[in-house]
Protein backbone atom coordinates (compact mmCIF):
# COMPACT_ATOMS: atom_id res chain seq x y z
CA UNK A 1 0.00 0.00 0.00
CA UNK A 2 1.35 3.52 -0.70
CA UNK A 3 1.88 6.16 1.86
CA UNK A 4 -0.81 8.36 2.63
CA UNK A 5 -0.11 11.86 0.94
CA UNK A 6 0.16 14.82 3.45
CA UNK A 7 -2.85 16.99 3.79
CA UNK A 8 -2.06 20.15 0.61
CA UNK A 9 -2.25 23.85 2.45
CA UNK A 10 -5.25 25.33 0.95
CA UNK A 11 -8.89 26.61 1.65
CA UNK A 12 -10.62 23.68 2.34
CA UNK A 13 -8.95 23.87 5.93
CA UNK A 14 -11.89 24.76 8.07
CA UNK A 15 -9.99 25.74 10.79
CA UNK A 16 -7.02 27.96 9.67
CA UNK A 17 -6.09 31.07 11.77
CA UNK A 18 -7.29 34.09 10.91
CA UNK A 19 -9.49 32.80 8.04
CA UNK A 20 -11.80 30.42 10.26
CA UNK A 21 -15.82 31.54 9.02
CA UNK A 22 -17.47 32.53 12.32
CA UNK A 23 -19.64 29.52 12.13
CA UNK A 24 -16.62 27.17 11.70
CA UNK A 25 -15.17 29.20 14.99
CA UNK A 26 -18.25 28.63 16.89
CA UNK A 27 -17.40 24.63 16.98
CA UNK A 28 -14.01 24.86 17.50
CA UNK A 29 -15.14 26.73 20.30
CA UNK A 30 -17.69 24.38 21.29
CA UNK A 31 -15.13 21.20 20.88
CA UNK A 32 -12.00 23.25 22.97
CA UNK A 33 -14.72 23.77 25.48
CA UNK A 34 -15.40 20.12 25.64
CA UNK A 35 -11.89 19.37 26.05
CA UNK A 36 -11.69 21.35 29.01
CA UNK A 37 -14.87 19.95 30.36
CA UNK A 38 -13.08 16.47 30.15
CA UNK A 39 -9.80 17.51 31.87
CA UNK A 40 -12.56 19.36 34.60
CA UNK A 41 -14.09 15.57 34.36
CA UNK A 42 -11.22 13.25 34.78
CA UNK A 43 -9.62 15.63 37.83
CA UNK A 44 -12.77 15.34 39.66
CA UNK A 45 -13.00 11.76 38.77
CA UNK A 46 -9.29 11.27 39.98
CA UNK A 47 -10.08 12.60 43.04
CA UNK A 48 -12.38 10.19 43.96
CA UNK A 49 -10.76 7.26 42.78
CA UNK A 50 -6.98 7.75 44.47
CA UNK A 51 -5.46 9.06 41.51
CA UNK A 52 -6.92 6.59 38.83
CA UNK A 53 -8.65 8.39 35.40
CA UNK A 54 -12.05 7.75 33.95
CA UNK A 55 -13.24 6.17 30.52
CA UNK A 56 -16.19 7.54 28.77
CA UNK A 57 -18.48 5.81 31.17
CA UNK A 58 -17.02 6.90 34.16
CA UNK A 59 -16.70 10.47 33.06
CA UNK A 60 -20.21 11.01 32.69
CA UNK A 61 -21.54 12.14 36.06
CA UNK A 62 -18.93 14.72 36.09
CA UNK A 63 -20.00 16.82 32.39
CA UNK A 64 -22.98 18.47 31.81
CA UNK A 65 -24.86 15.50 30.32
CA UNK A 66 -27.16 17.97 28.39
CA UNK A 67 -24.17 19.10 26.41
CA UNK A 68 -21.78 16.99 26.19
CA UNK A 69 -22.60 13.19 24.78
CA UNK A 70 -20.07 10.32 25.74
CA UNK A 71 -21.32 7.87 24.07
CA UNK A 72 -19.07 5.92 21.52
CA UNK A 73 -19.72 7.25 17.92
CA UNK A 74 -21.77 10.43 18.72
CA UNK A 75 -20.35 14.05 18.51
CA UNK A 76 -18.93 15.53 21.78
CA UNK A 77 -19.54 18.64 19.82
CA UNK A 78 -20.95 19.47 16.75
CA UNK A 79 -18.82 17.31 13.79
CA UNK A 80 -16.36 16.43 16.70
CA UNK A 81 -15.39 13.28 17.59
CA UNK A 82 -13.92 12.17 20.74
CA UNK A 83 -11.16 8.98 21.31
CA UNK A 84 -10.38 8.81 25.18
CA UNK A 85 -8.01 6.03 26.76
CA UNK A 86 -7.07 5.74 30.00
CA UNK A 87 -5.20 3.53 32.01
CA UNK A 88 -4.84 4.11 35.71
CA UNK A 89 -2.94 7.43 36.55
CA UNK A 90 -2.84 8.63 32.95
CA UNK A 91 -5.55 9.67 29.74
CA UNK A 92 -5.14 11.20 26.99
CA UNK A 93 -8.09 12.02 24.22
CA UNK A 94 -8.27 13.83 20.79
CA UNK A 95 -11.30 15.61 20.08
CA UNK A 96 -10.91 15.70 16.08
CA UNK A 97 -13.32 17.69 13.46
CA UNK A 98 -14.70 14.79 10.97
CA UNK A 99 -15.67 17.42 9.01
CA UNK A 100 -12.99 19.03 8.13
CA UNK A 101 -10.26 17.95 4.90
CA UNK A 102 -7.07 18.95 7.49
CA UNK A 103 -7.68 17.06 10.08
CA UNK A 104 -8.08 19.93 12.66
CA UNK A 105 -7.79 18.13 16.47
CA UNK A 106 -7.44 19.03 19.96
CA UNK A 107 -5.19 16.85 22.12
CA UNK A 108 -4.61 16.58 26.27
CA UNK A 109 -3.97 14.30 28.83
CA UNK A 110 -3.38 14.08 32.49
CA UNK A 111 -1.43 16.90 32.38
CA UNK A 112 -4.78 19.38 31.95
CA UNK A 113 -2.91 20.97 28.53
CA UNK A 114 -4.57 21.42 25.46
CA UNK A 115 -3.45 21.08 22.16
CA UNK A 116 -4.15 22.20 18.67
CA UNK A 117 -3.37 19.60 16.40
CA UNK A 118 -2.64 19.45 12.87
CA UNK A 119 -1.27 16.70 10.03
CA UNK A 120 1.77 18.18 8.73
CA UNK A 121 1.19 19.52 5.12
Amino acid sequence: AAPAQPTQANSSCLHTPGQESPQQRDRSVAALAAARAINTAQSKFAALNGGKYGRREDLTPHLDAARYNLLEGADIAPGFTLTLDAAGKIYWFLIKDKTDPCGFSYISNQDGLIFVAQPIR
